[in-house]
């Protein structure tokens, strides 16, 4: 403030030789989005709301603004402001309730907006009745993403009688800032479409749909797959008809003969493999429990290979130092993969894929671990639980157990391991040589030499039960074409299953 004292200068002129600036003083009755605290917000909540600057508090950092929604006036620091925007602005006195009643504000709706056609702006009334005491002006916000403050959209609308027929504001000097807002493509979508007869067209055409052809129309899938369109029940009902049914508990799977009979050849391939033995408790341990899992195995091409059943350990009731000590086991990085398939390429080596079945119950257990019998495998009146002598599916140590089991295997072969990824082995004899790359129990075999290669594979399967399943076609998700100008690779089951999943496939 100007002083007296100071030939009626403020302190700041008299200390800096120039006029302060009030360029940093914001505007009163502008518009302003505020931060929603974290902590008592979802993940579904809006990450900010509107409100209306009213002043600077008294002894404290931060701007006073009103709560359109909760209608109070609070401090707050974490604000944008868009002093090009006045909500309750008016061009006359007109507009000031004769009575002095206080206006109500309120946001009246927050649900999601459709983003592919949606309209919004500021619009103020141009009429309001007398015989109105109280003007209710609903404040609708519907901005696009809350995380960017630079483009608001506000929208306010006052509900009034409709006999109202005096002017509070002159059309002239009405404001309306209208934009447009159109949906984004998603990007895993774009590039991909798909066809509709003329018979199933709807009525009434968009703005994204080409020209129909003869026979067919051809869409755009990203403009189609939305579950944002379909009721919750819907979509559960899409969901369970594009999947094949796997149990989730024990008692649905015994229902189904195919799934009975997965769950017998587990125990017999377990029982084969000397996985336990049955002896008593004693006093001074505990049993940990088992469970089922069931999984179905797929082809390349999408068809069904085998229903799988899996007795899997429940490890996460393990002690550590007591059940089990180490527990890392690395896998094959995917530079890894994508170099040995680039080498095997330009060479034109050959690429052979082996799985081990029922890999993780080839390691050896080295602590004392008791498991209770499975579920209805247990004879009458039996009390005694299973003492474990190989690692079982679910154990804590299981994969580093096969890991260790199968490293010791191709050491003993004459394979070098790799020390930049400690996944890959190697043999080299001569002009001959040979890479190893195994992730848990997938392995893929390449090299120079085919008799070498057919050499390992029976020496694999002495060590341990071997599924040769050929050339290499499926791995880790990937589809492997081999041609003679190259490896192709591609996920086209795994764009079936989105398609499935959106009920695109018919």
């Amino acid at each position: 403030m100007p002083l007296s004292v100071l030939n009626n200068q403020t302190p700041y002129e008299v200390l800096f030789g120039k006029v302060p600036s009030y360029d940093h003083l914001c505007t009163f009755g502008c518009l302003y989005y505020g931060h929603v605290n974290s902590k008592p917000r979802d993940k579904c909540a809006f990450r900010s709301k509107p409100g209306i600057f009213v002043g600077y508090p008294h002894g404290q950092k931060g701007y006073r603004v009103y709560d359109l929604e909760s209608k109070v006036i609070y401090s707050s620091r974490d604000v944008q402001f868009f002093e090009s925007i006045y909500p309750f602005a008016s061009t006359n006195d007109g507009n000031i309730d004769p009575q002095g009643h206080n206006s109500s504000f309120g946001l009246v709706d927050q649900s999601p907006f459709d983003y592919e056609n949606q309209e919004v702006g500021i619009s103020l009334p141009t009429t309001l009745s007398h015989s109105s005491p109280t003007l209710d002006a609903d404040v609708e916000v519907s901005p696009q993403n809350h995380t960017n403050l630079d483009q608001p959209t506000l929208e306010v609308t006052t509900h009034v009688p409709d006999n109202s027929d005096q002017p509070l504001i002159s059309p002239a000097k009405s404001h309306n800032f209208a934009t447009k807002r159109t949906r984004q493509v998603s990007k895993t979508l774009s590039g991909y479409d798909y066809t509709l007869p003329p018979s199933l067209l709807p009525a009434s055409s968009t703005s994204h749909s080409p020209a129909p052809s003869a026979n067919s129309t051809v869409y755009p899938l990203s403009h189609t797959i939305s579950y944002s369109k379909f009721f919750n029940t819907h979509v559960a009902f899409l969901a369970a008809i594009s999947s094949i049914d796997e149990p989730k508990s024990f008692s649905q799977a015994v229902k189904h003969v195919h799934w009975r009979d997965a769950m017998e050849k587990e125990i017999s391939a377990l029982e084969a493999n000397h996985t336990w033995t049955l002896t008593s408790l004693p006093p001074v341990k505990r049993a940990i429990d088992s469970k089922w899992i069931y999984k179905v195995k797929f082809n390349p091409d999408g068809t069904v290979e085998r229903y799988k059943a899996r007795l899997v350990a429940k490890g996460y009731t393990q002690i550590e130092g007591v059940d089990f000590h180490e527990t890392f086991a690395p896998v094959a990085k995917l530079v890894t993969i994508q170099c040995l398939l680039a080498v095997a390429s330009v060479r034109n080596w050959e690429l052979h894929q082996l799985d081990v079945n029922n890999a993780f119950l080839h390691g050896d257990l080295e602590e004392e671990v008791y498991m209770k019998i499975p579920q209805d495998f247990a004879k009458q009146g039996e009390h005694r639980v299973c003492r474990l002598q190989k690692s079982l599916y679910g154990l804590k140590q299981a994969s580093r157990n096969w890991y260790q089991k199968f490293t010791q295997a191709l050491l003993t072969a004459g394979f070098i391991q790799s020390t930049s990824d400690h996944s890959l082995f190697t043999s080299t004899q001569g002009e001959s040589y040979i890479a190893v790359l195994i992730y848990v129990d997938d392995v893929i075999v390449t090299g120079n030499d085919s008799t070498k290669i057919a050499w390992l594979k029976e020496y694999l399967n002495t060590k341990f039960q071997i599924k040769d399943l050929g050339q290499l076609k499926y791995f880790l998700g990937l589809e492997v074409a081999r041609s003679p100008i190259g490896i192709a690779l591609n996920q086209r089951k795994y764009i079936l299953d989105i398609l499935a999943e959106s009920g695109l496939t018919g």
